[in-house]
């Protein structure tokens, strides 16, 4: 049996850090994290170097400041040069690693560490011949349905609410928990694993299973709080894609609903993981959530009460905040 903890690294994309039933939220429901928050540290000023997500996610994998990693902001298909990483120096210290869901490394799938990858990168395919990108999700789910998960006709930058048009097992974010299952029974049982569980949702699209919608279809949305500064963007919205402008109280208040729903099905999908995890391994484990919200409009991020949001967990300003927070075994906060 090995000797050093496992570790499971849960990342979720555009998650406010306030989102969370231990922060006080009085309208999302987070029993899974909570529970996790209960049991283990939550660090509540745990701020980004960066407010972009691609960056963002090179300073969590690579401990640089961006200034040294050289990402100031959001740019595709910039390569990944990094010697040192998160689950190289892992992978070095004798740990199987795995990474289920999305990176943002590009070329996409390139290692950095992770021994193998499941990977789903939403849209963004940027395949080449010399290095091929196929979407294992894409994969999955065609070996089961014809149905897309995109035939619900909404963008992945668009504050139009929705439901998925597929079954709950088979959305994306369940997909997610189910692949990090599977490498949790198949893995090598005499290595410590690291398992990175890395949803891209509540990020757009606003689609959460349609289950999962329902308990929030008539709860009361309080008003969102509007600066000074948002005047010169209080324009009428004429574009479902449209990054700023002026959406009818109802609609803004139903991509809300739509947003807090899928953190909800984030949330639960967690808790089938631990539970499955728990009845099948007993080492020593620890559990790290980072909530990753990124660089986006207000109308975009319809949660919001700032412009500017950062990643890994924090905010950058306003009584709006983040949580990282992990656990042992035992439920004795570890730092």
């Amino acid at each position: 049996m090995p000797t050093k903890p496992n570790l499971i690294l849960i990342i979720a994309d555009q998650m406010r850090g306030d989102c969370l039933g231990a922060d006080g939220h009085p309208i999302v429901q987070t029993p899974q994290l909570d529970r996790l928050a209960a049991r283990g540290t939550r660090f509540t000023a745990a701020y980004s170097s960066c407010p972009s997500c691609i960056a963002a996610r090179a300073s969590l994998f690579t401990g640089l400041r961006p200034t040294t990693h050289g990402r100031l902001g959001y740019q595709d298909e910039v390569p990944w040069r990094y010697t040192h990483t998160l689950a190289e120096e892992l992978a070095e210290g004798g740990y199987q690693t795995h990474c289920v869901g999305k990176t943002h490394f590009f070329p996409q799938k390139l290692p950095l560490g992770f021994e193998s990858q499941e990977s789903y990168e939403a849209a963004q395919n940027f395949s080449s011949p010399d290095h091929p990108y196929v979407n294992d999700y894409h994969v999955w789910l065609a070996e089961r349905t014809k149905v897309l998960e995109t035939d619900h006709g909404l963008d992945w930058n668009s504050w139009k609410p929705g439901v998925s048009v597929l079954p709950e097992p088979w959305h994306n974010n369940s997909w997610v928990v189910e692949r990090g299952l599977a490498f949790v029974k198949n893995r090598d049982p005499h290595r410590p694993m690291f398992l990175n569980l890395s949803f891209h949702r509540p990020h757009a699209p606003l689609d959460p299973p349609a289950d999962f919608f329902e308990p929030y279809r008539n709860t009361p949305i309080p008003p969102v709080p509007v600066g000074d500064w948002a005047a010169a963007h209080d324009l009428p919205v004429t574009d479902p894609n449209a990054w700023h402008g002026h959406l009818p109280a109802s609609i803004l208040a139903d991509a809300r609903r739509a947003y807090y729903a899928q953190i909800s099905h984030i949330d639960h999908v967690i808790g089938r993981f631990i539970e499955a995890y728990e009845r099948r391994v007993s080492e020593p484990t620890w559990y790290m959530a980072c909530l990753v919200v990124t660089l986006m409009p207000t109308l975009q991020f319809p949660t919001g009460d700032f412009a500017a949001r950062c990643a890994a967990g924090a905010h950058l300003s306003g009584n709006d905040h983040g949580d990282v927070f992990h656990l042992t075994e035992n439920g004795t906060a570890s730092v």
